[in-house]
This record gives structure tokens, sequence and C-alpha cells, in this order.
């Protein structure tokens, strides 16, 4: 490759650094699973929360990254199993459209490490009778919109994403779902 290209991409990737806006975000999901192992077993939908931090660039790109944690819970009869994910990962985000001072309305894919933890208890003697870990990797596609809040240097985001998790040491299980996200940004 020409060094010419090398240093006017190196030089446009630096300039469009020093024009990004950082912000932190909070993030909390309503997350609905597909039908599958995790349906039929846990028999429930959960709660995802999660912290990050992202950059705004003035061509609408956001880049992010976050830590995020949820849990699903299971009993039969004197068992109880749980089933906790811990993720880390990032999002790429591209505001479509723009309606000065009031919507956004934007797409986005994903990509995040998720930590698999199961662990199953019997009450009748309280103790833990079966514990695993596993790694898998996920990634996510969403679309929704945000509205600016300007003199509080926020954002308020609501967007739907669709997740798939390849299979872990657990098996080919499926733990796709829906993802109905609320996200609060803060420039910093």
């Amino acid at each position: 490759m020409n060094f010419r290209w090398i240093l006017a991409a190196t030089s446009f990737f630096v300039a469009a650094e020093l024009k990004a806006t950082p912000y932190a975000l909070v993030e909390a999901a309503f997350v609905e699973p597909e039908e599958g192992i995790v349906k039929s077993i846990y028999k429930s939908n959960t709660y995802a929360l999660g912290v990050g931090y992202g950059k705004s660039f003035e061509s609408g790109s956001k880049l992010e990254a976050r830590l995020a944690h949820r849990e699903y819970r299971s009993r039969l009869n004197a068992l109880e199993s749980n089933m906790r994910l811990f993720e880390l990962g990032g999002d790429v985000i591209q505001v479509l459209s723009n309606i000065p001072g009031w919507f956004n309305f934007y797409v986005g894919f994903g990509a995040k490490l998720m930590l698999l933890d199961v662990a199953i208890e019997d009450e009748t003697t309280d103790k833990t009778t079966t514990k695993s870990q596993s790694t898998s990797f996920a990634y996510q596609y969403q679309f929704g919109g945000e509205v600016p809040l300007p003199s509080l240097l926020s954002t308020v985001r609501l967007s739907i994403a669709r997740e798939h998790i390849y299979k872990s040491a657990f098996g080919n299980f499926s733990l796709d779902g829906h993802l109905y996200k609320f996200t609060w940004t803060r420039e910093i």
C-alpha cells in the first residue's frame, strides 16, 4: 500500500478522534428470550444492567464499550437454578436521520464476550450441587431513537436489539432473544 495512503488514513482517524465527544452511559434492558432451552427451563424474562463509555463523532457515528450483567432463575421443587451472564461488549452506532433538538433515528451493530455462570442449589441441604462456567461470543443488531437533552449534556435513547449468543460449553442451546433497551448518556 502506498505510504501516502497510510499517512492520509492515519491523519483522518487522528482528526476524527480530536473531534469526538466522549460520554458515559447507563443502560437498562428488558430481556425476552425466544423459544429454546433457556425459555423452556427458566420460563421467565429478565433484566440486564450495564455501564459504559462512548465517543460521538461529527459524522453521526458512535463507538461504545460497556460492561453488563443479567441473571436467569428457575425453581423445580427444592432445586433452584441460577444462570448469570457477565458481558464485555462494544457497539457501532450510526445516526440515519436527525431532527435538530428533537429526535435522532439510528441503527447499530455490536459484539460481546460473555461469561456464563450456572449454579444449581438444593434447598433441602442448602448446598450448591452443580456449578459450571463457560465463555461465549455474541452479536446483536439494534435500531431505535434518541432524544437529545442539550441543557443537561445528555441524551435519552430507546431501542430494540436482536441478540444471538453462540453455543457454549453447556451445549448447543439457544440464548437468542430480544432486548428492549433504555440508555441514558452524558457528555464527560
